[in-house]
């Protein structure tokens, strides 16, 4: 490729290669005036914008051939400029000089189009509104390129999948943002009217919000284009796979025939729709229901299943209709904590066309009301970290390592020498002593200090690295390693990956992972965490990762005051109270329990176990009292603690 321009004038003639500056002619130069003149115009006027009569004039003094020859090697030149020095106005420079060179047929580069597109997404997602100016620049860029709109889509969309696999793998850091770029991804694949995924579509909204209800976070839904009528054009807050069908009575006995179906809820009101179970796609039948209208009824048995189910009652009708067959429990327990949590609407359960219409606008109403402005994360993750129950000598390393950042960076503010510090980390010791939740706290004290862009953690095992056969490990690892860039990868039981000498899919996980904590020192953070024992071992079977981890952080286990102060910690943030003789049985019991534990005693994990069990034996108490008030309800006695 033959390069010419410089950064601030990527058509400069001053310093044209050999090849441009002369046309060659039997067996003598002659200067090359076409391309001079034409480069002296494009300099003095790209700026201010080119003009195609002008450029066809100074085509028209000159064979065809030759102009083919120098406006394909300045816009390929261009385009390359583009790639180095991308901005909006630059790309503005490119569709005028295609509009100028229109008359020609310029062959086309595919790769390197590729990465225009992917530098013009990039600009795209880094801000979080988006014009209507930037859809016609996306359309306007693949009409230059003569390539169809679904590969602007598909670069867009591949970057927008590795968010929302993050997401849907719990690792919800810097959620607001993320939630933007994903909401940005579909508000342009609706604009463009392209197809994506519905199913990862799906899985997102539903992961997100369940991070949300969970953390008791503002729900916040997604507009994607999923074609069921009216309700198309409002956000999304969650899509589950259902059975839905109604009631007979016949012979004293209930029976229920249920039809496949997808359950869709925009804002205040569930939409039920008839699908084809092959294809999933929609009948058209379909049910539009307020949360009011859906009840609660425990467990039943329909067409010989036992399963979580809600029933709802048709105006004019007299049976029941059920949903049913949830995916799981936690679905299940979502929805109910859903419908608590969201104003109730007004919805009707009209299905007539004219009633839907007006339901849709309340449901935007609702829908407006949710919504909130981003807010950048300002969690104080050193904070979160001093206040974790026990932990001294984690706290007191970490809180070190802070204060080494922290001096390295002033040094080099002031010109001096910097010590590059290593930021890899092994985290030893039992079950259920924190390991998981510092690691977390310890991505994002990094992101604070600058260290890393992102500061999310991506937690693995061995079987999330490891696979099958030979050679397809290094591409499992590596894949977990990209999602890991810029933030923690944190590997539990990383022991495992060396489980025997002949353990040859280990050894490659291992050897991949060493490779890229080198290649990517700056953008990856790797802890590895297990028993202490075997990650002592661990580390030494492997001169590499000897090299690489010598930061060592213990996590002693809780004595049976920290053990108290946790139960304490979990009943007060779900609003449970525990008396004072409870409070002496526990004590009692932790005692117990840390003076003759088992070697692989679970510690926090162990704690918050028995606070569920404790939790079933207090509901199982409320379930026999006739009237139970509100002390009923949070009180915590000694004779529901059976330990």
């Amino acid at each position: 490729m033959i390069k010419f321009g410089n950064k601030d004038n990527p058509f400069d003639p001053s310093e044209l290669p050999e090849e441009l500056a002369f046309t060659r002619k039997f067996f003598s130069k002659k200067p090359n005036e076409h391309i001079v003149q034409l480069l002296e115009f494009l300099s003095t006027n790209f700026k201010t914008g080119l003009n195609k009569v002008e450029v066809d004039k100074i085509h028209s003094f000159y064979d065809f051939k030759l102009v083919l020859g120098n406006i394909t090697a300045i816009y390929n030149n261009y385009k390359y400029y583009l790639v180095d020095n991308y901005s909006t106005d630059n790309l503005k420079v490119l569709f005028d000089l295609k509009t100028c060179f229109s008359d020609y047929n310029l062959i086309e580069n595919i790769e390197l189009n590729l990465q225009i597109i992917s530098l013009f997404t990039d600009s795209l997602l880094n801000d979080l509104i988006i014009e209507d100016t930037e859809i016609e620049d996306a359309k306007k860029l693949c009409s230059t390129f003569s390539i169809d709109i679904t590969e602007f889509t598909s670069v867009l969309g591949s970057k927008v999948r590795l968010i929302q696999n993050d997401m849907i793998n719990g690792l919800f850091v810097d959620t607001d943002l993320k939630i933007e770029l994903v909401r940005k991804y579909y508000q342009i694949a609706n604009k463009l009217k392209q197809k994506y995924d519905l199913e990862l579509a799906y899985k997102f909204i539903n992961a997100f919000n369940l991070y949300c209800i969970n953390n008791n976070e503002k729900l916040r839904g997604i507009n994607i284009d999923i074609g069921v009528g009216s309700m198309s054009n409002f956000d999304l807050f969650n899509v589950f796979k259902v059975k839905f069908g109604k009631i007979k009575k016949s012979g004293g006995s209930n029976s229920v025939e249920l039809s496949n179906g997808l359950m869709f809820n925009f804002g205040t009101a569930y939409f039920l729709v008839n699908t084809y179970e092959a294809t999933a796609s929609f009948t058209g039948a379909s049910t539009i229901l307020s949360f009011d209208e859906i009840k609660e009824n425990g467990n039943g048995t329909f067409n010989n299943t036992n399963e979580n189910y809600f029933w709802y009652k048709r105006k004019g009708e007299r049976n029941n209709h059920i949903i049913a067959n949830f995916e799981s429990e936690i679905v299940y327990e979502y929805i109910k904590k859903f419908n608590s949590i969201i104003v109730k609407g007004s919805v009707s359960s009209n299905e007539e066309s004219k009633s839907e219409t007006k339901e849709a606008k309340q449901i935007e109403e609702k829908d407006n009301e949710m919504k909130e402005i981003p807010k950048k994360d300002s969690t104080d993750y050193l904070k979160e970290l001093e206040n974790l129950i026990g932990l001294s000598n984690v706290k007191e390393q970490i809180i070190s390592l802070v204060n080494l950042i922290k001096a390295q960076e002033l040094r080099k503010k002031n010109n001096l020498k910097v010590v590059n510090v290593s930021l890899h980390s092994v985290f030893s010791g039992s079950p259920g002593t924190g390991k998981t939740t510092v690691a977390r706290l310890y991505a994002g004290i990094l992101k604070q200090l600058g260290v890393l862009k992102k500061g999310h953690l991506i937690e693995v095992d061995r079987s999330e690295l490891v696979a099958g056969y030979l050679g397809q490990t290094a591409i499992k690892t590596e894949e977990i390693i990209n999602k890991s860039l810029d933030g923690v990868l944190f590997i539990d039981e990383a022991y495992s990956l060396t489980s025997s000498s002949s353990d040859s899919y280990g050894e490659e996980a291992i050897n991949v992972l060493l490779k890229r904590m080198e290649d990517d020192r700056d953008r990856l953070v790797v802890i590895v965490a297990g028993y202490t024992g075997e990650m002592h071992t661990f580390i030494d079977s492997n001169p590499g990762l000897q090299s690489r981890f010598n930061r060592y952080i213990e996590f002693e286990d809780y004595n049976s005051e920290e053990l108290a102060q946790i139960f304490v910690s979990l009943a007060n943030k779900n609003e449970y109270e525990i008396d004072d003789l409870a409070k002496e049985k526990l004590t009692r019991h932790f005692e117990s329990i840390t003076t003759n534990k088992a070697e692989d005693f679970g510690n926090g994990r162990y704690v918050r176990n028995l606070f569920e069990k404790i939790i079933q034996e207090h509901a199982n108490h409320i379930s026999k009292l006739a009237n139970p008030n509100e002390k009923d309800l949070i009180t915590i006695t000694a004779d529901q603690i059976k330990v």
